[in-house]
């Protein structure tokens, strides 16, 4: 009987150890649980962030490298300059006289009025309607003048310098000219040149 009770006491510490370990398994589990919890969530932000910041920075240094070529023109400008045609040219057999306007001084575009242009030009006519077309150029030279100012006066400094912004001012003014004074007929200014251009 004596080991019985021996026994029995040996056994109750024993169980009464077993539920303190327990208690303590468990508040460890818990413990743990609620690291991973919180460590989980922390994780599974950090891998959505992570894509995210990765994304930002290559749209970042695109735009940025981007900047850095500098390029004005748009695709759709430089598919526009590339299909205009070249300047005329008089080589062609053909014989013309010149009539000269009148020198035109102008403000160009810019803050302050601070640059002008003098322009002179001369247009190109043929032989055979060189005294029609002059007497019709006179008449309405006025007019002429005032177109060439007004559309001068409308352009800013980097529109007015380089081979191409002059040819096609060149252009533009001669389809001004030929539509003004012969309407929806055939025109008679073959090409129109610079006899002075300075732009101050």
């Amino acid at each position: 009987m004596a080991d019985d009770e021996n026994n029995e006491q040996e056994e109750q510490p024993a169980q009464e150890e077993q539920p303190a370990q327990e208690e303590q398994s468990v508040a460890d589990i818990s413990w743990d649980e609620e690291e991973e919890g919180s460590g989980g969530s922390l994780g599974k932000i950090s891998k959505l962030l992570l894509p995210v910041g990765v994304l930002v920075l290559a749209i970042g240094a695109g735009y940025f490298v981007s900047q850095l070529g500098g390029s004005d023109t748009g695709p759709a400008e430089a598919v526009a300059e590339e299909e205009e045609p070249p300047p005329p040219t008089l080589d062609d057999g053909e014989e013309y006289e010149y009539f000269e306007m009148e020198p035109v001084v102008v403000n160009l575009r810019v803050p302050r009025l601070t640059r002008l242009i003098k322009v002179k030009l001369t247009l190109a006519i043929r032989k055979d309607d060189f005294s029609k077309a002059s007497k019709t150029i006179e008449k309405k030279m006025p007019e002429l003048n005032n177109s060439v100012i007004l559309y001068l006066a409308d352009c800013s400094l980097e529109e007015v310098t380089g081979g191409k912004n002059l040819h096609r001012i060149l252009r533009e003014i001669q389809d001004s000219f030929n539509e003004k004074l012969w309407p929806n007929q055939r025109p008679m200014i073959v090409k129109i040149g610079y006899k002075q251009w300075a732009v101050q």
